[in-house]
């Protein structure tokens, strides 16, 4: 049968006892280790000891399908809501030409999210971002999104100007519908057709070269617009769980999500995509203080007709210094936070804000075609297909 298929037919009957908030399957944990068995993992609001419950309030500890026995692993999840924002965060700052990872919002409302990526449908540029960033269609009155009104960058909450449209970067297309308690299976996303120019980069990642499943146990990295490019781990897939924010009472249910640990994402983070190195797994909507929610990007991709533009030629700066930047932390355990480069332009990139580079350094840099690349003031040329060392001190 296999877990997916057990999860499905014992969802029901898991979902009806107490303080369960959903299910998914991960990797087992046992003595605070993460195993390499998969397990059926129960999320809940709490857990409860079981002297307060009666035996048909358990959590059993297996289920069983004709291949033999699961493991079942209960997990607290809670108060997870879809990742709206009202407080400043980094990667706030006007950027063009516009890329993923930055501030975004609908008109001159409080709030920001974050434009996860740049796709095309229908063969025009579009950027992408959560419905409830940009389309929040269970708003009524005169703050419901209308079908054309401006998208900003940054948000007005960062800083954005909508003076003579100043900041404007595109106008609302539409998204998927969301309903309020829904039990369906739901898409929280949204998207905009680009007026301005765009490269397909993703701020502090870099070029986004492929489309593909996550995978359990995977590292990732998302770049938002309140925790900048930062990593985390695949824990839990074909996660449904009740997620609220989206208007009356009762949680909407969504389904086929990605839950992730030591990344728990945070308010204006909503939109951020996925990225497994250079290929996009998920997009981040939703999150507690426990783990962050991702939607499955294959099954969004599929969903709304989007197709991935073309990787820019020559080399971004994440592409350089990402994997310098991640010798460095496993070597001397520097802060990860700090590993988003703030310019672009992959034919001559501009170097501005390297934060580590406070004695200088000489760095051996190999390109996959000639292009350049300027550092304290000096560019240098980098050739392709061979070792290229630039430094400087400051």
């Amino acid at each position: 049968m296999g877990l997916s298929t057990l999860l499905a037919r014992e969802e029901p009957r898991l979902r009806a006892l107490p303080h369960v908030t959903g299910v998914g399957r991960g990797l087992k944990i046992s003595g605070g280790q993460v195993t390499d068995r998969e397990a059926l993992v129960v999320f809940v609001s709490a857990k409860v000891p079981l002297a307060e419950l009666s035996p048909g309030q358990v959590i059993p500890r297996e289920v069983y399908d004709i291949e033999g026995a699961y493991r079942t692993d209960v997990v607290v999840a809670r108060d997870m809501v879809a990742l709206g924002s009202l407080n400043p965060e980094p990667h706030r700052q006007r950027q063009r030409p516009l890329v993923g990872g930055l501030s975004v919002m609908r008109g001159p409302l409080p709030g920001a999210g974050t434009l996860g990526g740049i796709v095309l449908k229908d063969g025009v540029a579009h950027g992408v971002s959560n419905a409830h960033v940009i389309y929040p269609n269970w708003i009524q009155g005169p703050f419901a999104p209308v079908l054309g009104e401006p998208i900003y960058q940054p948000a007005g909450l960062d800083g954005g100007n909508f003076e003579g449209f100043a900041d404007k970067v595109g106008e609302l297309t539409g998204g998927e519908l969301v309903t309020p308690g829904g039990q369906a299976e739901e898409y929280d996303i949204a998207d905009f057709r680009i007026t301005v120019p765009w490269e397909p980069l993703v701020l502090g990642i870099g070029a986004v070269r492929g489309l593909g499943q996550a995978q359990l146990g995977q590292r990732v990295t998302a770049s938002g617009r309140s925790s900048g490019a930062s990593t985390g781990q695949v824990r839990y897939l074909d996660v449904s769980l009740d997620i609220g924010g989206y208007g009356g009472p009762t949680p909407t249910r969504f389904v086929g999500l990605i839950g992730l640990t030591d990344w728990t994402s945070r308010p204006g983070d909503s939109g951020a995509w996925l990225m497994a190195e250079d290929t996009l797994v998920g997009i981040v909507f939703a999150g507690g203080p426990d783990m962050a929610l991702a939607l499955s990007a294959p099954k969004v991709f599929a969903k709304r007709g989007y197709a991935l533009p073309p990787p820019p030629n020559g080399v971004s700066l994440e592409e350089v210094f990402n994997p310098i930047w991640d010798l460095l932390v496993k070597a001397w355990g520097w802060d990860n936070r700090n590993r988003t480069w703030r310019s672009y332009d992959t034919q001559a990139p501009q170097l501005r804000d390297l934060w580590f580079l406070e004695k200088g350094m000489v760095l051996d840099v190999t390109v996959s075609q000639d292009t350049s690349i300027t550092l304290g003031g000096i560019t240098w040329p980098l050739k392709a297909g061979q070792k290229n060392w630039v430094g400087w001190t400051s």
